[in-house]
């Protein structure tokens, strides 16, 4: 039954705006804030109301409202040339001004005064000296009007507009108060003096007072909402305040009001855009930042809103559409090292390696030492086997960079020096390393590598031994590290099949872990080798019971009839 009732009123409702004219039409939406649905009339106002002066000025006042200041000059214009009432000569003075013809507003304005010497003339030549930047002039006219009316509320909301441009916020902020005392009605009053106390609280050191002063100005914020909610303005003011004080997630909220009282207008949906960025709400930024990209607004802003797009892209792992959002940013600017890492990254993770090659190229030749990103290229570069270029990365690391990676860096061009095939070069590197780092297991097995790799086996040898007494005298030594020295100690003898010396250091390997499953299959080969049968099995044995699917203890119990 309700649901009946509410599409009877909704019809009755679209049936009186349809019996109405398109300017009574465009009174309701304004009065109800809603200037979208006005700006849709305007063309049709200005046909059937040409002559009509208040009609014009609410297709200024709509123009004003949708930011389209032009338009809004121009129907000014129109209504002062229909009949210069006084009203009408204070509207086109004032968009006058603000295209830039401030002296021949002025000259206007004082015409009138000399006919008409009221407080709102003379409070409206202020504004004009005000939108001129010569506040001194506007300070006598202003002064001039509250002499004429000292109870005249909009006097008091042009002091407070002088005392605000002059940044003397806590006279701007009385002023405000007065006027709102004369009229509480005043939203326009209201939402400069919620301004002004944001203005204090940035200046105030003291951080109670600071935010009280805050707390103050969300207060007003929330009076004027509740007041209006349909006040774009309003929301747009209040966003911008929770913009500059960093507070992204709350001036979200505003400006997101904003968007759907204007949604035509760029600018409210590029601060919209910028907060949720600002806030972390990646998805929803790049739906605006989409949007900004295909608006009216500067190239600067849509070059800034494409570099948004690709980061927001990136943070949310879309990597495809962060390196297109890259790709587009780079053809309008010069990326900086910053963007262009993220965007080297974003193609690696889109599997594009040769374009994150080249934008990684292009990220360390700048000036910035990039010291971080050069040791992860390499890495990179390792992994995908170009050895040399990975050297190369790793070699200007060294030569800019000093920290905890620098000697990474040095046994990391040993490493790619043998994994291509460069086992000789690659061995005075391991040398040099370990002579830095003699801890380091793993740089003296590389070595050991290296000389088996050039058939010196001899010399590998004596490297796996002296990385085992040196093991001996260092107990702060990783297990594993030393466990993979006795390992590549047995394989080295088993390869040369010395078969005592496997089983010798396959023995201590069981005395160093006797769970370890591989240090009883080295010596059960060692045996086997040395056809001690008994001592085989036994150690076959034992390496199944460590894994039964060993497949070489089960291959060898089979064949030795164990």
């Amino acid at each position: 039954m309700k649901f009946t009732s509410v599409i009877v009123l909704g019809l009755l409702f679209t049936l009186e705006l349809f019996g109405q004219s398109a300017f009574e039409q465009a009174k309701n939406f304004t009065k109800n804030g809603d200037y979208s649905s006005a700006g849709k009339l305007v063309k049709q106002i200005i046909r059937e109301e040409s002559k009509n002066q208040e009609a014009l000025f609410l297709v200024a006042d709509i123009y004003n409202e949708l930011e389209k200041q032009d338009s809004a000059f121009i129907i000014s214009k129109k209504a002062y040339e229909l009949d210069d009432t006084p009203e009408a000569v204070r509207r086109y003075a004032t968009a006058m001004t603000k295209k830039g013809q401030g002296n021949e507003a002025v000259t206007l304005m004082e015409k009138l005064i000399k006919s008409d010497a009221t407080a709102e003339n003379y409070s409206c030549l202020g504004n004009i000296y005000l939108l001129m930047k010569n506040s001194e002039k506007a300070e006598i006219s202003i002064i001039r009007a509250r002499e004429v009316d000292k109870k005249n509320p909009m006097v008091y909301v042009a002091l407070g507009d002088l005392y605000y441009t002059k940044r003397v916020y806590e006279l701007s902020k009385d002023n405000y108060i007065t006027a709102l005392e004369f009229d509480d009605k005043l939203l326009d009053a209201r939402i400069k003096l919620a301004q002004s106390y944001y203005e204090l609280a940035v200046a105030e050191p003291d951080t109670a007072l600071y935010n009280e002063l805050f707390l103050r100005s969300l207060q007003e914020w929330n009076t004027i909402t509740k007041q209006d909610p349909n006040n774009a303005r309003a929301f747009f003011q209040q966003g911008k305040i929770l913009f500059q004080a960093s507070r992204f997630g709350s001036a979200a909220a505003s400006f997101f009001r904003y968007t759907q009282l204007r949604p035509e207008v760029s600018q409210g949906r590029w601060y919209f855009a910028q907060s949720l960025f600002k806030s972390g709400q990646w998805d929803s930024a790049a739906v605006q930042l989409s949007w900004i990209k295909q608006s009216d607004l500067p190239d600067s802003i849509k070059k800034q809103s494409t570099i948004y797009l690709a980061q927001a892209y990136f943070n949310t792992k879309n990597f495809e559409k962060s390196v297109a959002a890259y790709k587009e940013s780079k053809l309008m600017m010069t990326l900086d090292q910053e963007e262009l890492e993220r965007f080297g990254f974003a193609a690696v993770n889109a599997k594009d390696t040769t374009l994150a090659i080249s934008i990684f190229d292009e990220a360390i030749a700048g000036p910035q030492k990039k010291c971080n990103l050069m040791f992860r290229y390499a890495l990179l570069l390792k992994d995908k086997k170009m050895y040399a270029k990975s050297n190369e990365v790793f070699t200007k690391r060294i030569k800019e960079c000093n920290d905890e990676n620098t000697i990474k860096a040095k046994l990391f061009i040993g490493v790619n020096l043998f994994s291509d095939n460069k086992a000789a070069e690659a061995i005075p590197v391991f040398k040099e390393y370990v002579a830095s780092d003699p801890n380091s297991m793993y740089a003296r097995r590389m070595l050991a590598n290296s000389f088996s790799s050039i058939a010196k086996n001899d010399s590998a040898r004596a490297v796996l031994l002296a990385a085992f007494e040196y093991s001996k005298t260092n107990p702060s030594l990783q297990k594993s590290d030393v466990e993979s020295v006795l390992q590549s100690l047995c394989k080295n003898y088993l390869d040369a099949k010395d078969f005592s010396n496997t089983v010798k250091y396959a023995k201590l390997w069981v005395e160093f872990n006797p769970e370890s499953e591989n240090a009883y299959l080295f010596m059960a080969i060692g045996y086997h080798g040395q056809n001690d049968k008994d001592n085989a099995c036994k150690n076959y044995k034992e390496t199944l019971k460590k894994n039964p699917n060993n497949p070489v203890a089960k291959r060898n119990v089979g064949s030795l009839g164990c």
